[in-house]
């Protein structure tokens, strides 16, 4: 494989990554609005639960009794989320090893060709890196003022 298949190997690699982000970034703000919906609903509902107790006793008794059902359903989630963050997620972490081993690889590959690119004609390897400085150069914002 050349470099420019290695570059547009790296290239496609690239362009699926973005791809799952993004549908990772919609799903995200997709499940953030059906929770904004729930916890209105949720609102509501604690509401309609505190106005029926006022009838039936005191306000103040009614509000403790919001709050203290509350609490107790808070108390709850709380220790179900601190449960799950104890439990390992296998496939995550066997996934992580095998992307960084997929790198480690693409990165040795386009390294041993452009090193048998510079080998093979090393003055187009010196104007080419050249080129690409007085480029980066010019496309720098100027910090002196």
């Amino acid at each position: 494989m050349n470099l420019s298949g290695m570059i547009g190997s790296l290239g496609d690699f690239q362009e699926r990554v973005r791809r799952g982000v993004r549908r990772r970034v919609r799903a995200v703000a997709t499940g953030l609005c059906g929770a904004l919906f729930i916890l209105g609903a949720a609102g509501f509902g604690v509401a309609a639960g505190y106005m029926r107790l006022a009838i039936e006793m005191p306000a103040y008794q009614a509000a403790l009794i919001v709050a203290a059902c509350l609490l107790f359903v808070g108390v709850v989630i709380m220790a179900v989320a601190r449960s799950e963050t104890r439990r390992d997620t296998p496939a995550a972490a066997d996934a992580a090893p095998d992307l960084a081993r997929q790198i480690d690889e693409a990165t040795n590959r386009a390294t041993q060709e452009a090193m048998a690119e510079v080998r093979r004609s090393p003055l187009s390897a010196i104007l080419t890196s050249v080129a690409v400085g007085a480029v980066v150069g010019l496309l720098r914002p100027n910090d002196d003022k």
